[in-house]
């Protein structure tokens, strides 16, 4: 957690001293700070992002996987063919729900479907860390925990793909 503070405080810096110069968008009329990166140019709020909201999403998305099967076989007693089918659910939504975030965000924009999503994936992540124990409530919390990071996911990380290429 702390290397991804520092990363993100040394890129804020970073981004700071390099944008001295700015691009006007005759789309919208806005001006932009950019920032050169070898032979490639980039928008400055595009960079901002990409560091905070992608690197925190994958931190945790990741660091779930790693031991989610582990969890539900020891706290749930699952076989480890259900709790691969569990597991296999999840993913179906998580690469599954970035279509319904696309069709969402050419309807609301992109940056809101970005916004809505890490909160959604906030919620997710904050229901998993209730310890309930391993009851029906506790089952049911995660199936639902799940469900918020799947449909986070789907409005977040595709969305913030496009803006970051436009």
């Amino acid at each position: 957690m702390r290397s991804i503070i520092l990363l993100s405080l040394f890129s804020l810096v970073a981004l700071m001293v390099a944008c001295s110069e700015s691009f006007t968008d005759p789309r919208d009329g806005q001006s932009y700070g950019i920032v050169q990166i070898g032979s490639q140019t980039w928008m400055a709020e595009n960079l901002n992002y990409e560091i905070e909201g992608n690197t925190g999403e994958r931190f945790g998305y990741y660091t779930m996987l790693a031991v989610f099967t582990l969890f539900m076989r020891a706290n749930f007693g699952m076989t480890a063919a259900e709790a691969g089918d569990f597991y296999s659910v999840f993913l179906m939504g998580v690469y599954f729900m970035p279509f319904i975030g696309g069709i969402l965000a050419d309807k609301f924009g992109y940056g809101r479907m970005v916004t809505v999503g890490i909160i959604i994936m906030f919620l997710g992540y904050l229901l998993l860390s209730i310890p309930l124990g391993a009851e029906s409530v506790a089952y049911y919390t995660i199936v639902g925990a799940l469900a918020l990071i799947s449909i986070g996911t789907g409005l977040f990380k595709g969305n913030l793909q496009v803006m970051v290429g436009n």
